[in-house]
């Protein structure tokens, strides 16, 4: 979910919306399956193909999470994501066989992403497709599935990344760093395992070697643990703000 979050916000950024929508599609995207909970297992963990039956059950997932977020007031603006990104340009669609931009553009920039990350996983009845196949098949359904200008923005994103060019704001792909810092390895290796793919993550095992990394490295966000051997986390937070103010800080304890 961090992972097609991620990427969603950066096409979002080069299809140019703005900040207060970004706040919304950010929220939707991580919401974007919510609506699952209302799905069996037996279903949803199936290892081959569904039956028809069980395709009527599992397209109503957009609708359950309509049903969920729509009473939650604040979060009625991040519903375009959840309750329509499984509609299609050509209106063939569901829930509601919306076409072209009918369909909300949140939906139709998210859309390309979740099936771009989805084929790119392992799932209980396929292995992962390799990105070259991943990405003829998005460009494939340009016109019937996506939204052309939508493909067109994305692939232009995913070959600024391949080349390394992002310098330009508009396909800016490059991943902020965290630094989780914990005395113990197998808590910071837990976390770097679960920000993978969403960030760009480095660890530490002491505050000392946490603020000699930040010396060298730009660093977006350190998570910390509270209890420490010398210095604590909240000192460790303080001296990198000393170090770098934009550097942001999260604070975590038992």
């Amino acid at each position: 979910t961090l992972r097609v979050t991620e990427m969603a916000l950066r096409l979002a950024r080069a299809l140019g919306l703005s900040e207060p929508e970004l706040v919304h599609l950010r929220r939707g995207a991580l919401l974007h399956d919510i609506g699952k909970m209302g799905v069996p297992d037996r279903i949803l963990l199936k290892p081959g193909p569904l039956t028809d039956d069980e395709w009527v059950i599992m397209k109503l997932h957009p609708a359950f999470a309509y049903d969920m977020l729509s009473p939650i007031r604040y979060l009625q603006p991040a519903l375009d994501i959840p309750y329509c990104h499984h509609e299609k340009w050509d209106g063939t669609g569901y829930p509601r066989a919306l076409a072209g931009e009918a369909i909300p553009l949140a939906a139709r920039l998210f859309a390309v992403v979740d099936v771009w990350d989805a084929l790119r996983s392992a799932r209980p009845y396929r292995p992962a497709w390799p990105e070259a196949k991943v990405r003829q098949h998005i460009q494939a359904l340009s016109g019937t599935h996506f939204d052309p200008r939508v493909v067109a923005v994305f692939q232009a994103l995913l070959a600024a990344q391949d080349n390394g060019s992002v310098g330009d704001d508009t396909f800016a792909a490059h991943q902020p760093a965290i630094l989780v810092v914990d005395d113990e390895p197998n808590v910071t290796r837990s976390l770097e395992r679960s920000l993978r793919g969403a960030f760009t993550v480095f660890t530490a095992n002491s505050a000392a070697e946490a603020l000699a990394l930040l010396a060298r490295q730009k660093i977006a966000v350190i998570i910390s643990d509270q209890r420490m051997p010398g210095l604590t986390g909240l000192q460790l937070l303080q001296q990198a703000h000393t170090l770098s103010p934009a550097t942001r800080g999260l604070l975590i304890s038992a």
